[in-house]
């Protein structure tokens, strides 16, 4: 399940259903990591297995999702909280990278396609989120937030991509 719960509740409590999801926005990250033992690029070969389970699992959970729009952690070097501290957070974009190389190049390591998959995007990660959102207000999308995932789903985005 994918936090199931709820974003099951919070898809249901917005009037949808799973069928009417059609875009994703995953923003993932693997708390409790050590520099050393998760250096480059164990931290980020990992984060990327884990967040090619995710797509997955997505497509099995709301099957008419036609875009993940993957984005990376942001720089947490002032943070005082060190459950996932620097580099391994920066290093989580080639993560997001090597997905999307993995479904351009028909598999990879991921084992990432486009025959079953969603279409993986990449991009800015707050700016243009709150840019497309900002019409839909609060019922138009569901959002789970915590230190292992962040995901949001926005119902019809289709429309505002367009």
């Amino acid at each position: 399940m994918i936090r199931g719960v709820f974003l099951a509740n919070a898809i249901q409590l917005a009037g949808l259903t799973p069928q009417k999801v059609q875009v994703v926005w995953l923003k993932q990250a693997n708390g409790g990591t050590q520099l050393g033992r998760d250096n480059f690029p164990i931290y980020a070969q990992h984060l990327r297995d884990d967040m090619a389970t995710i797509v997955r699992r997505v497509r099995e959970t709301y099957p008419n999702v036609q875009i993940v729009y993957l984005t990376s952690r942001i720089y947490t070097g002032y943070s005082r909280i060190t459950l996932i501290p620097e580099p391994v957070i920066y290093e989580g974009a080639f993560s997001v990278r090597w997905l999307i190389q993995d479904q351009i190049a028909g598999g990879g390591e991921s084992g990432i396609t486009y025959n079953n998959d969603p279409l993986l995007l990449c991009g800015l990660i707050y700016g243009l989120m709150e840019q497309l959102l900002a019409p839909m207000g609060s019922r138009g999308c569901a959002m789970n937030s915590s230190a292992m995932v962040s995901t949001l789903v926005i119902p019809g985005a289709r429309r505002l991509l367009s």
